[in-house]
């Protein structure tokens, strides 16, 4: 029985032993950059969804998911900028350009026959 104690703290002294080894020669892992204070992030989601740059927003990870009040914060900025373009639409109205099927041009495209000549004989090629 005093065998197996015995055997039982050697075994954990030397797991203890390897892990700090280890731990020493090979580094605890690569260590990720820390992100910016949380007020920094909003701030730079805001520039980048007035600039269009859709694919540079950030979020900060919580524990499921992103924070919710970044997303919300992206989101609102998002809604705000749908509703600036909508007015500048509605502001332009009737001067904006009209779209072909408005100008009287069909909405499907019209295809000439294959076999058509100038003369309009298919035969004739």
């Amino acid at each position: 029985m005093l065998t197996w104690i015995v055997m039982i703290v050697v075994l954990a002294a030397l797991v203890v032993l390897f892990t700090w080894l280890f731990a020493k020669l090979f580094g605890r892992g690569e260590q990720a950059m820390p992100l910016p204070d949380n007020e920094e992030i909003i701030e730079h989601n805001r520039r980048v969804v007035g600039r269009g740059d859709i694919d540079d927003i950030v979020f900060e990870t919580a524990l499921r998911g992103y924070r919710q009040d970044q997303v919300d914060d992206v989101v609102a900025h998002l809604n705000w900028k749908i509703d600036a373009l909508t007015a500048r639409l509605d502001k332009l109205g009737d001067t904006a350009p009209k779209t072909a099927v408005e100008q009287g041009f069909p909405s499907t495209p019209v295809r000439p026959h294959e076999n058509t000549s100038p003369t309009g004989n298919p035969e004739n090629g």
